[in-house]
C-alpha cells in the first residue's frame, strides 16, 4: 500500500521572498538624494539672497570687524564644549549596543562626522557614511550604525525638546513675540516636557527589554536620562555660542536667543536645506531686534559651522591615509574579525577533544588512518 505524499510546504526562505518588498533601484536612489541636495543648496541660495538683500557687503564687513575678538575667542570655547558633550552621545549610544570602545577613537569619529555632518546638511546620512569609515574598522556592521544614528538623532531631539521648555514656559512676552501667544508657547512647552517625560517613563517600565520588529533594546533609565541631559547641554552650549556673539549688537536675553535657536532648528528640520545655511541666519536675523545683528549671525556660522569643518575635514584626510598605510589597510582591526578568527581557532582546538569523547568518530578516524 503505498504511502499518500505529503505536500511540500514552501520553504522559510521562499515565504520571505514572496513577502519581501521590491527594492528601489540603487542608482535611482543614488540620483534622488542628489536632487533633494541640490534642491536644498538652491533653497539655501534663495533663502542667503532674500536676508542679505538689503544690506551691502561694506555694511556685512562692517558688522562682522565690530564684533570684539574676546566675544569671538569665547563662541570658539562653547564650539569646543558643544563637539565634545556631543561625543558623549555617540559613547552612549555604543554603550547601549553593547559596543566597548575606546573613549579617544570614539570622540574622534563624533567630531570628524558631525563636523562634515552640520555643514554637508542631511546629517543623518552623511555623517552617518563616515562613522561607519570609523567604527566599521571596529566591527560595527550597517545594522549598528543605523541603531546608533537613530539612538544619537533621539539624544539630539531630546535636548531640543529640553531647551524650549524653560524659555517658553517662563518667558510669556517672548512667547507671544514668537508665536502670537503666551498660551500657545506655554502649551508647546509644556507638549515639549511631556514628550521628555513620556521617554523617560517608557525607559523606567520597558528599560532593557527589545523590540522584536527592529531588534532594537529599549534604553534603561540611566541611558534615557544621560541621553536627555547630553542633548540639552549641547544645544545650551550652541545657544551661547550664538548669544556671546549677537549681544554686541546690542540687548538680548540669552532666553531669547535659545528660544530662537530651537525654533531656527526645527525650520531646518523641517525645509531639509543643507546645513540650515540661510535658514539659521533668517530666523534669527527676523526674530532679533536690530540691524547689527547681520555681523554676529554670519560669524556665528564661521565659528560653529565652518571652522569645525575645516578641522574635521582635515582630520579625516589624515584618519584615511594612516588607514590605507597601516598593515592589512581598511580592514577591521577587531570586532567582527577577531570573532571570526576566534571561532575558527576554536574550532580546530575542539575537534580533537570531540573525537577522543565520541567513540564512533575515533573508530572512523582509526578505519581511515588504517586505509579501510
Amino acid at each position: 500500500m503505498t504511502q499518500p505524499v505529503a505536500a511540500e510546504r514552501p520553504s522559510r526562505s521562499s515565504q520571505t521572498e514572496t513577502r519581501r518588498k521590491p527594492r528601489i533601484n540603487p542608482e535611482l536612489k543614488r540620483w534622488i538624494m542628489r536632487a533633494f541636495w541640490l534642491l536644498g543648496l538652491v533653497a539655501a541660495g534663495v533663502l542667503v539672497w532674500l536676508t542679505l538683500r538689503n544690506y551691502s557687503l561694506g555694511e556685512i564687513v562692517a558688522a562682522i570687524k565690530a564684533v570684539p575678538p574676546s566675544s569671538i575667542a569665547l563662541a570658539l570655547l562653547f564650539t569646543a564644549a558643544s563637539y565634545a558633550t556631543l561625543t558623549l552621545s555617540d559613547r552612549i549610544a555604543l554603550r547601549h549596543l553593547g559596543h566597548r570602545i575606546r573613549y579617544p577613537f570614539i570622540a574622534l569619529a563624533s567630531f570628524v562626522s558631525l563636523s562634515i555632518g552640520h555643514t554637508v546638511g542631511f546629517s543623518g546620512l552623511s555623517s552617518g557614511a563616515i562613522r561607519y569609515r570609523f567604527y566599521r574598522r571596529h566591527g560595527l556592521r550597517l545594522a549598528d550604525l543605523a541603531k546608533l544614528t537613530a539612538i544619537c538623532g533621539l539624544t539630539v531631539a531630546l535636548g531640543l525638546l529640553s531647551l524650549s521648555i524653560a524659555p517658553l514656559l517662563v518667558h510669556g512676552d517672548l512667547s507671544t513675540r514668537l508665536l502670537g501667544s503666551a498660551t500657545l508657547g506655554r502649551t508647546v512647552a509644556a507638549l515639549a516636557a511631556v514628550a521628555v517625560a513620556t521617554y523617560l517613563l517608557l525607559a523606567w517600565r520597558f528599560g532593557g527589554k527589545t523590540i522584536t520588529r527592529w531588534k532594537i533594546g529599549v534604553p534603561d533609565l540611566r541611558t534615557a536620562v544621560a541621553q536627555t541631559l547630553v542633548g540639552a547641554i549641547n544645544f545650551a552650549l550652541v545657544s551661547a555660542c550664538l548669544f556671546v556673539l549677537v549681544r554686541t549688537a546690542g540687548d538680548v536675553d540669552y532666553l531669547d536667543v535659545a528660544a530662537i535657536f530651537v525654533l531656527a532648528n526645527i525650520a531646518t528640520l523641517v525645509t531639509h536645506v543643507p546645513g540650515g545655511i540661510g535658514v539659521i541666519e533668517s530666523v534669527v536675523i527676523l526674530l532679533l531686534p536690530g540691524e547689527a545683528v547681520v555681523g554676529p549671525v554670519l560669524l556665528f556660522r564661521i565659528v560653529y559651522f565652518l571652522v569645525p569643518l575645516a578641522i574635521g575635514a582635515a582630520l579625516l584626510a589624515v584618519t584615511e591615509l594612516a588607514a590605507a598605510r597601516a598593515p592589512g589597510g581598511d580592514t577591521p582591526r577587531d570586532g567582527a574579525a577577531s570573532r571570526v578568527r576566534t571561532a575558527l581557532r576554536d574550532r580546530e582546538t575542539a575537534s580533537p577533544r570531540r573525537n577522543e569523547r565520541d567513540p564512533a568518530s575515533a573508530g572512523t578516524a582509526a578505519i581511515r588512518a588504517g586505509g579501510g
